[in-house]
């Protein structure tokens, strides 16, 4: 995982940046939903 992370360059921050932004939007968004 580090190997491709680190092949990938520069490009990869932003791109890691928004996926773990988009994993805790889907997770906080999951138990709001599941609270009511």
């Amino acid at each position: 995982m580090i190997e491709i992370f680190e092949r990938g360059g520069l490009m990869m921050y932003p791109l890691a940046l928004a996926s773990v932004l988009a994993l805790a939007i889907i997770i906080e968004r999951f138990f709001s939903l599941r609270k009511r």
